[in-house]
């Protein structure tokens, strides 16, 4: 696999473990790379180290310089937002998912607390995070808490140590000394040396300060002595903060500061030196590496019971650790010390090795390739990708997949194959849009494959073969900007062999031949009369049926060893001209880095250089890797198809699927904005529809059969009518022929915009449903009447159907209230919904759902959007009537006023902590107030309601007032409970 690992902090590379000390984050990065390499992975790690190079197989890259735009560095963000790979670790920092990474597996190895005023950019980035690695289970709780992460998605792992660097070193035993320490008096006693190795911030003050333990400890039992070490990281606030504590160790008699010391340096000190681990911390740790190497080290240890410091310790036989709830109980550290005597028996335990460690990251990889894999949508992704031969390996292709299939007949045959390509190239060069392109001596892949070139240092007159070389746009160029080499350019098209003639007689071009041959179908003997140096084969590879016999086919004409440069692309090219080109197909393979890997890792010679082109309109990455190697067709090996199979990470697929009635006006807009992005449609037509709703389904159905690939499927089906049975059951009846992994929904007179950026988003994360913004438009008055955000994309769950018989919308069986559970709002995606352009329109669509609203009061009388929903439609009917009665207030209106006025205290008295309360009750103030005027009591309050911490609390002039009259004090009271609890309890909570 290829990984890349992004680790800040101390800068360092492959050797700065040997020269100075590294924190803990660092050093699992340094040996988590390490190990991952030795186990055959391609390893890119990138740290704030400058210099770069490679170390055990581990290739070390400067990140660059960080900015807003590229917060992790400019080198990081290019490389990993352009280049293909496998797996991207992000350590520590939540601005690294934020932009789609060209990656199959993204994981957060998270290493500090979650705060929760960070929570914004890592829900921001959720859609693209596929694992959280936290480094213990306790750390998987607290992110889970603080930053509302699906504890599905968390994967805890281990930190690690590298045993075999303790073993360089004897361990000190000094449990035969007799020399016994009795409190308040020492009776020849040996020094007992503590160590502190820890940041200084981290429980430091509670050792050297004023009173403090080791002040107390110099009289108590003055041979216990303490040796402070860490790590060079400081932190600029904390500045004076350390001075003080270097100056505090400087003055106590029993404390020494012996400076940050190697990993060498630092272990040796644990064998040899030290007898106790000391760490009286408030510190949450996540995980301690230290307190790992203490217990390889046989160190007593006398610490805290804070956060996993109990995981990662807890059993360890030589452990006093204290209670810390109420702080440090520094009393309790002097007692015990002070109790010592200096007989220590060290007994090591070594349970967390760095190999471990990687076992769980790697089985963490596994759980996230495995995670929802689809055959079919493996298989549409083969297709939409060129990658016939892999496609044709799999079971079970879906029929529409398997239909297209055979558009790549040609081939089985060496006589079809052949007449496929000579009628292409044909057509290509008669066709009004070629051109010799100008300028291409500038092209990146030019450029690439000319440095290549030069890497190559062929001699003055050498020879190089062009093979594929089209219209000579290769060879030409080469021959012009290599002079003193020939060049000989091949390919099967008379057409082209004429225009790279021409073209070469043009720029009177003396060193270059062209020939017309097919090496494909020739027998494997020479058939250039000449000496060759170099080969290129330049987008050839991804056309051959078998690409092990062509490359032997290159050695037996060229020879063996002979250095060739092979390049290929990477991304859905073919796809961006299926509507254009229809249907014809030239790419049989789409080769992958990894699949360049199988074929050519064992040749000499072998280097891999990724192009990238940008993307498509939907944002898929397009380049070229350019490859060379020494043709030796005894080293060429298969691409392992399984391997590839198993890695593949395909756009998740997706049903859209609607309602329609007498839509044959509308549904053609709504079908046309959605169709290029999901993969079936299938449409319920109320079976009172008068209209041709279901020809439009059929005539959309056979454009897209003719214009799409992988072909979307239409189907259309009859449905009773919602205001029959309900708009939730009618929309179950047609999510339940749904066969995607993501379900999307809308209706007949709406239209999606921002389809090109969903693709994204359709991948393993910890969502279960995004909410897509619904604009409806009006033109009385002209604009956007209101936006509501329904999750309109959800994964396809036996679990999730449709609940409400009007305004309905997904809910979760088992999930009361919650929706389809962790469910995030997409900004990019948009639904604009025509169907309430004017005042009559909505009155009429009014009138038709106000007696749904009752039936599903009546059907779901705990649901709290229904609650709302009745409570506004109450108020509306008692302004829809003052408005036809001349303002006259009737018994009728006043009961149902007085109705909805008791809802509303009910819903804030029993859902007031609920989110769905805390986030509508705002909004719906002014269905309320309708109702309070209409019962003509209470009195009428103004307010600016916001909060904020620091710097970022708003100004109250930018915040808009609340106006509404309330019926009394108790429901004043009660709404600014709800409102004040949802504004600032997270003020008050423990990480914020």
């Amino acid at each position: 696999m290829h990984i890349v690992i992004y680790a800040s902090g101390i800068p360092f590379n492959g050797n700065t473990v040997h020269e100075r000390s590294l924190g803990g984050s660092e050093s699992a990065a340094y040996y988590v790379a390490k190990e991952l390499a030795a186990r055959g992975n391609e390893v890119v790690l990138f740290t704030e180290d400058e210099q770069g190079g490679e170390w055990d197989g581990v290739k070390y890259v400067f990140a660059g310089e960080k900015s807003d735009q590229n917060p992790l560095g400019a080198n990081w963000h290019f490389y990993c937002e352009n280049t293909p790979h496998d797996i991207n670790i992000v350590q520590r920092h939540p601005l690294g998912f934020i932009k789609p990474l060209r990656s199959n597996v993204n994981l957060f190895w998270a290493h500090d607390i979650a705060l929760k005023r960070n929570a914004d950019p890592i829900l921001a980035s959720l859609w693209q995070i596929d694992a959280f690695m936290p480094v213990s289970n306790w750390f998987k709780d607290q992110i889970a808490d603080a930053w509302g992460v699906n504890p599905e998605v968390i994967k805890p792992i281990t930190n690690g140590v590298d045993y075999e660097a303790f073993d360089k070193f004897g361990l000190k035993d000094n449990a035969q000394a007799e020399h016994i320490n009795v409190r308040g008096t020492v009776i020849d006693a040996k020094p007992v040396t503590l160590m502190y190795s820890s940041r200084p911030e981290r429980g430091l003050e509670h050792l050297v300060r004023e009173g403090g333990i080791m002040e107390r400890l110099a009289t108590l039992a003055p041979h216990i002595e303490l040796k402070v070490c860490g790590y060079e990281h400081p932190v600029a606030q904390l500045e004076g903060f350390y001075k003080h504590l270097r100056e505090r160790i400087d003055l106590l008699p029993n404390c020494e500061h012996i400076g940050a010391l190697t990993k060498d340096e630092l272990y040796q000190f644990m064998c040899e030196e030290a007898d106790v681990w000391c760490y009286p911390t408030e510190f949450e740790e996540v995980s301690c590496i230290t307190a790992m190497e203490a217990m390889a080290a046989g160190l007593t240890i006398m610490t805290t019971d804070v956060a996993a410091l109990k995981e990662t310790i807890g059993g360890y036989q030589n452990l006093i650790m204290f209670d810390a709830k109420e702080g440090v109980p520094e009393d309790k550290f002097v007692e015990r010390l002070a109790s010592f005597n200096n007989k220590f028996r060290r007994r090591t335990h070594r349970p967390y090795t760095w190999e471990s460690a990687t076992d769980r990251i790697c089985d963490v990889i596994d759980d996230c390739y495995d995670t929802r894999r689809d055959p079919d949508a493996i298989a549409r992704h083969y297709l939409h990708n060129s990658d016939i031969v892999a496609l044709s390996c799999l079971d079970g292709r879906p029929s529409e997949v398997d239909d297209e299939l055979k558009l790549y007949d040609f081939r089985h045959s060496q006589e079809a194959y052949a007449d496929h390509y000579s009628e292409g190239t044909e057509e290509m060069y008669d066709g009004p849009d070629f051109h010799y392109e100008e300028g291409f001596e500038n092209h990146p892949r030019f450029q690439a494959v000319a440095h290549r070139l030069v890497a190559l240092e062929l001699k003055d007159g050498a020879t190089v073969i062009d093979y594929g070389c089209a219209h000579g746009h290769f060879t030409n160029n080469l021959a012009k900007m290599f002079p003193k080499m020939n060049f000989v350019g091949v390919d099967v098209s008379p057409k082209a062999i004429a225009v790279a003639n021409a073209k070469a007689t043009e720029w009177v071009l003396d060193n270059v031949t062209y020939i017309e041959d097919d090496w494909l179908s020739a027998e494997k003997r020479p058939r250039i009369e000449t000496t060759c140096d170099a080969l290129i084969i330049g987008e050839i590879l991804e056309h051959v049926p078998d690409l092990e016999e062509f490359l032997c086919m290159c050695e037996n004409v060229v020879g063996k060893d002979v250095p060739c440069i092979a390049t290929t692309p990477f991304g859905p090219w073919e796809a961006n001209s299926y509507e254009k080109e229809f249907p014809t197909r030239y790419h049989l393979h789409h080769l992958e880095r990894e699949d360049l890997r199988d074929l050519f890792k064992e040749l000499d010679g072998f280097e891999i250089l990724c192009m990238p082109a940008g993307t498509n309109t939907i944002g898929e990455a397009l380049g070229w890797y350019i490859c060379t190697f020494n043709l030796d067709n005894t080293k060429i090996r298969s691409i392992n198809y399984a391997r590839k199979y198993e890695r593949t990470v395909p756009r998740q697929t997706v049903s859209f699927c609607v309602i329609a009635k007498d839509a044959a006006n509308d549904l053609p807009r709504l079908l046309k904005s959605v169709s290029p992005y999901v993969d079936e449609i299938i449409v319920g037509v109320d079976k009172k529809t008068t209209d041709d709703t279901f020809a439009v389904v059929s005539n959309h159905s056979a454009y897209l059969a003719k214009h799409r690939s992988p072909a979307c499927t239409v189907t259309a089906f009859n449905i009773d009518s919602p205001l029959e049975i309900g708009f939730d059951a009618a929309r179950n009846a047609v999510i339940e022929r749904a066969t995607m992994q993501w379900i999307m929904w809308a209706d007949a007179d709406e239209e999606f915009v921002g389809g090109e950026r969903m693709r994204k988003f359709l991948r393993n994360n910890q969502w279960r449903g995004y909410g897509i913004a619904q604009h409806h438009f009006s033109t009385e008055p002209l604009g956007v009447l209101s936006t509501d955000f329904p999750v309109r994309l959800f994964r396809n769950n036996e679990n999730v159907k449709f609940l409400g018989v009007v305004h309905e919308h997904p809910e979760c069986a088992h999930l009361k209230n919650e929706g389809v559970g962790h469910a995030f709002v997409l900004n990019e995606l948009h639904f604009n919904h025509y169907g309430y352009t004017t005042e009559e329109i909505r009155r009429n669509r009014f009138r038709r759902n106000i007696g749904l609203m009752a039936r599903d009061r009546q059907e779901n009388p705990d649901r709290i959007l229904g609650m709302y929903l009745w409570i506004r439609d109450l108020a509306l009917m008692c302004r829809f009537e003052l408005e036809q009665n001349g303002r006259m207030i009737t018994p009728q209106m006043r009961e149902q006023a007085e109705s909805g006025l008791r809802l509303w205290e009910e819903v804030l008295d029993k859902y007031g902590t609920h989110k769905q309360t805390q986030r509508m009750v705002k909004d719906h103030l002014e269905f309320y107030d309708t109702l309070v005027n209409v019962v003509d009591r209470g009195f009428t309050y103004r307010m600016k309601l916001s909060s904020g911490a620091g710097p970022q609390a708003p100004e109250l002039s930018q915040v808009p007032e609340l106006k509404a009259r309330f019926a009394n004090r108790r429901h004043l009271d009660k709404f600014l409970s709800v409102v004040i609890d949802n504004e600032v309890k997270r003020y008050e909570e423990k990480y914020h």
